[in-house]
């Protein structure tokens, strides 16, 4: 994939509209999932990656093909997330409220009554939700690091490239991420460990009880695995060890999809009389 973006970025800046819209199609969910996990809420991740598009479009000449592009395009992203915080209010998520949060010693049969199909969304909506607050509770340096180098699998070497950071820090802050991360599945995910008290469908279900869930309006599920992703999730865990299961875990909702195809949105910005003035500026 990397050679093809670099073959599209030189026709791209000799003018080619067609590499251009090529690129954004290539990336746009990689970037999306990396917003996503950052920020949380789907709808400000959209708007996110809309503005990195344009980001990386407008700034295309800058590539100077001595890495990937696609560690530069995720370059130009994390540089613009890690910008958004300056903007944005300290959030709710810390480890100890998200632990405060889980029901102990939930009732052992919902009192509403689900049929199958509703129960896997309420399962996946769930899981979803609670590993993306989970990436909340980490600050942002830590965030950024954990997101790269665990839930998107990023080498480090490159995960540091990405950040400007030294590759000593990185692994540094992917080892404490890690272990925040761990510390807290051991003791209340029930995948991690079967019986601790945090089980997808029955907090799932008690938060569809409280008001906290409705199934006509999702959040979550609509950007992460199927059904089968879930499956495979579960099966897989049980032959992992206590060290990997955390990552297995955490990557659940690495293959994001975005929830509209940008291409268009991008086509029209490329049409329109501004996008010289906008390449100017930028």
């Amino acid at each position: 994939m990397n050679e093809n973006l670099e073959n599209l970025a030189i026709k791209a800046k000799q003018g080619d509209k067609h590499a251009l819209e090529s690129i954004v199609r290539a990336i746009q969910h990689r970037i999306f999932g990396l917003a996503l996990k950052m920020l949380y809420h789907p709808q400000d991740a959209e708007d996110a990656v809309q503005e990195i598009l344009i980001r990386i479009i407008t700034n295309l000449g800058s590539f100077a093909h001595k890495s990937s592009f696609d560690t530069w395009a995720l370059k130009v992203a994390s540089n613009h997330l890690m910008g958004v915080r300056k903007k944005r209010a300290a959030y709710w998520f810390t480890f100890e409220r998200r632990q405060a949060a889980i029901v102990q010693d939930p009732p052992d049969a919902p009192s509403l009554d689900y049929d199958e199909a509703e129960q896997e969304l309420i399962v996946k909506e769930m899981r979803l939700a609670c590993m993306q607050g989970l990436l909340q509770c980490l600050d942002w340096e830590h965030r950024i690091v954990y997101i790269l180098g665990e839930t998107m699998g990023i080498p480090g070497p490159e995960g540091a490239a990405i950040l400007d950071i030294k590759p000593a820090a990185f692994r540094k802050r992917l080892s404490r991420a890690r272990e925040k991360i761990r510390e807290f599945l051991s003791v209340n995910c029930d995948l991690y460990e079967k019986g601790n008290p945090c089980n997808c469908l029955t907090q799932g279900t008690l938060a569809m009880q409280n008001g906290l869930m409705d199934l006509k309006a999702l959040s979550f599920a609509d950007q992460g695995p199927g059904r089968d992703g879930q499956s495979s999730l579960e099966d897989s865990l049980k032959a992992l060890e206590h060290l990997t299961r955390e990552a297995a875990i955490m990557r659940c909702q690495a293959d994001c999809q975005a929830p509209r195809d940008f291409v268009r949105a991008i086509r029209r910005m490329l049409d329109s009389e501004k996008f010289q003035e906008l390449k100017t500026l930028n």
